[in-house]
């Protein structure tokens, strides 16, 4: 973002997610109450986690007009930027797909366990994509250190084996992981603000279109396409690109007044919100009855409560300057895909060598695994406050 827009409602907004989506991966136990669950495909999807997960592509789509912009006054060409967008999108889906697989690892085959590969994984991201100080004596050091990063990935994807001895099994997209759904998003969000820039009538006519891609999808009306949709499904089934497009349009309104104007926001993106919010739920009532994945209707209301929260985030720190009651937040919300990898290579660091750190999940008591679940959030947002000091943050 650029300063002349800085606001720190988006960072502390994506801080919070984080932490929310932190805690929901770490609590998965049977019996869960109806707010804490949310994640199976056929069910209502009222929980927290049915809904903290579009909300963290909901927040990356309200940053893309400021980064691209950005690039756009830094002097980057059309062309540029293409290429940038294509491999941001590249790396994400990659690193999505490989996400996936962690759990199909056969140890036998592999040669070692889905921990281990796991924790190579995300040890090669870092290696890759780590945002190094800008220095010219590094050079070759950061060059041998990314070049070792890669080596990782491609001898993961090598050495990767699943199933059998019969049908050992190779890499296999299937679901894409939180990753993968970013990059595709980020494809067509990036995309659409390089078209139309800062126009919000051009945006809208491509958020509507995705919106009636995702409704046909719904209700079953896009069966000629499926030869497509075995590879461009994200995309054409249009629910991941609504939800990033509805944050890139209250990106836009953003983008275009200052956090001085702070009325003029609060009168675009408060209206919007509530009204998205009653359609979603009109909708979710009479006719998108069930299902949480690809319900445009649970989508739409959703979004509409993420403007809601987002404003009512937006006068505590933008207006009322009252930031530092989210200073925890912050530092993640800054460097959400570093909080975020990182939190997978210390689980898996942890579950390799078998430390008991994670025994609540085994306790059968609800309470005892929600205040741990909260307490491993809590400390992955302190670690991340750590390593950010060491120069350890992903530039992705």
């Amino acid at each position: 973002m650029t300063q002349a827009h800085r606001f720190q409602s988006i960072d502390i907004m994506k801080g919070i997610i984080i932490l929310l989506m932190l805690f929901v991966n770490n609590i998965f136990l049977p019996d869960l109450p109806p707010w804490l669950s949310g994640i199976e495909q056929g069910n209502n999807g009222w929980g927290i986690a049915g809904w903290v997960f579009p909300a963290f592509l909901f927040m990356a789509g309200m940053t893309i007009p400021f980064a691209i912009q950005k690039k756009i006054n830094d002097g980057f060409t059309s062309y540029d930027i293409s290429r940038q967008i294509f491999g941001k999108s590249i790396i994400l889906i990659t690193i999505g797909v490989m996400m996936v697989n962690t759990y199909r690892v056969n140890p036998e085959l592999t040669g070692f366990s889905g921990y281990l590969w796991a924790l190579l994984l995300f040890f090669a991201v870092f290696l890759v994509w780590n945002r190094y100080p800008e220095k010219e004596n590094n050079f070759f050091t950061v060059t041998g250190f990314r070049f070792l990063g890669l080596a990782i990935l491609v001898f993961l994807v090598f050495k990767f084996k699943s199933g059998s001895f019969e049908n050992n099994g190779s890499l296999v997209a299937g679901w894409w992981d939180l990753p993968g759904l970013l990059g595709w998003g980020y494809l067509v969000s990036a995309f659409t603000f390089l078209a139309f820039r800062n126009s919000i009538a051009g945006t809208i006519l491509f958020w509507l279109l995705f919106l009636a891609l995702n409704i046909l999808w719904k209700l079953n009306l896009m069966d000629a396409i499926d030869p497509v949709r075995k590879y461009l499904g994200v995309i054409t089934d249009g629910h991941i690109p609504f939800i990033m497009l509805s944050g890139h349009l209250t990106g836009l309104i953003l983008k275009r007044f200052s956090a001085k104007e702070s009325e003029k926001i609060i009168l675009f993106i408060l209206p919007a919100g509530i009204i998205m919010l009653i359609t979603g739920l009109l909708l979710k009532i009479n006719y998108f009855k069930e299902g949480l994945y690809g319900n445009p209707a649970l989508t739409m209301l959703w979004i509409g409560i993420y403007m809601i929260i987002f404003i009512m985030i937006f006068w505590i720190t933008d207006i009322k300057n009252k930031e530092r009651w989210f200073l925890l937040f912050k530092a993640a919300g800054e460097n959400a895909f570093t909080t975020y990898f990182a939190s997978f290579f210390f689980y898996n660091l942890i579950c390799l060598f078998h430390f008991p750190l994670f025994f609540y999940k085994q306790s059968g008591n609800q309470l005892v695994a929600f205040a741990g679940s909260a307490l491993w959030a809590l400390l992955i947002i302190w670690i991340i406050s750590f390593i950010i000091r060491l120069n350890i943050s992903l530039k992705i």
